[in-house]
């Protein structure tokens, strides 16, 4: 278990709490699948980047309770397969009780967000000075 200061819960350690699993599948790399970045947009959606620092995928919490199928596609591959029920749990048992998410802007396009960014279609941002 994650302690008491740090609300943070790898991979291994919510899949290991679901009694029914098993084994974990062996991850090839040596760098486990995790949180590695939460934010709370300006329209009060949330979003989780969950992977590795080599590969890794934003998604919107409305996207994985609406179409789950599309996220656990986008994020399959070496160490993250997730076919069996209780890995999916495990992921979703992780995702669900992440609760430090910081501030940010997301666009979900390109064009202006928050009135003094302006956000290209390659993902570069143009943002006033310092910020």
């Amino acid at each position: 278990m994650p302690d008491s200061d740090d609300h943070t819960m790898t991979y291994n350690e919510a899949h290991q709490e679901i009694s029914d699993c098993g084994q974990l599948p062996s991850i090839t790399s040596t760098e486990v699948p995790r949180i590695l970045d939460a934010v709370a947009d300006q329209q009060g959606g949330y979003w989780i980047r969950f992977g590795t620092m080599a590969r890794s995928f934003w998604f919107s919490l409305a996207e994985l309770q609406t179409d789950e199928r599309k996220v656990f596609s986008r994020l399959s591959g070496p160490g993250m397969t997730f076919l069996t029920p209780p890995t999916k749990n495990a992921f979703k048992r992780l995702i669900e009780e992440h609760i430090a998410y910081r501030p940010a802007l997301v666009a979900e396009h390109p064009g202006w967000v928050g009135g003094s960014h302006y956000v290209f279609g390659n993902r570069h941002v143009i943002a006033p000075p310092g910020d």
